[in-house]
């Protein structure tokens, strides 16, 4: 664990490796032969394979410290997440992968940082890695979004408004490939074929969902 906490920069409201190496204990306690005040018996209150209170709690309890432990681990690895921006209007529909975050992939971190999101933005403004990108995208002249318009290749969103803003047909366009590219990868990983009927389906609805 020492290992992959060697070089991670982290604000103090982050878990880091002490917190990481207890919640690991409490997961060996549990995958391995657990002392009997750590056991779900002892916890449930009865040897019988039914659920309890206690028994939940203390999964959920687990699953949300697990949880804050990667998300921790992940926006120190990539701490540009922190800094979303229209890449749409810089980049167009071929931005670079994998460099930033926009607004839309900012609500479910902003969410789950809460009050802290302002200590975590604060503590990793000044890396030199944010700072390079940051200023790699902001010196970029902004794309006339005519001209980001004319550039879409693919069918137009269904039940689009004519009178929609020029702003508003490129986000949606820019948020349906996105959901495209996320709903062929989870087909790709998790489908034999993806010719599959129920896979293309899957992706059929991914494109009318983020219109309507």
């Amino acid at each position: 664990m020492g290992t992959v906490y060697k070089d991670l920069r982290q604000p103090p409201a982050a878990l880091g490796e002490a917190e990481a190496a207890v919640i690991y204990r409490n997961l060996c306690s549990y995958s391995h032969k657990p002392l009997p005040n750590e056991s779900l018996t002892r916890l449930r209150g009865t040897n019988l394979p039914t659920q309890s209170q206690s028994v939940v709690q203390m999964w959920a309890y687990a699953f949300y410290a697990v949880s804050t432990v990667i998300l921790d681990m992940l926006i120190a690895e990539h701490p540009m997440c922190l800094f979303p921006v229209h890449q749409y209007r810089k980049f167009g529909f071929n931005p670079p992968v994998g460099v930033f975050f926009d607004k839309s992939n900012f609500v479910p971190l902003r969410r789950s940082l809460d009050e802290s999101v302002t200590e975590y933005k604060d503590f990793y403004r000044s890396q030199q890695e944010v700072a390079d990108l940051l200023s790699f995208f902001n010196g970029r002249g902004d794309i006339p979004l005519a001209e980001i318009l004319k550039t879409w290749t693919k069918e137009d969103p269904k039940g689009e408004n004519p009178d929609e803003s020029l702003e508003k047909k490129v986000e949606v366009r820019f948020m349906l490939m996105k959901a495209e590219v996320r709903a062929f990868n989870w087909a790709f990983a998790y489908g034999q074929d993806f010719e599959r009927p129920e896979l293309r389906e899957f992706v059929n609805r991914v494109r009318a969902t983020v219109v309507h």
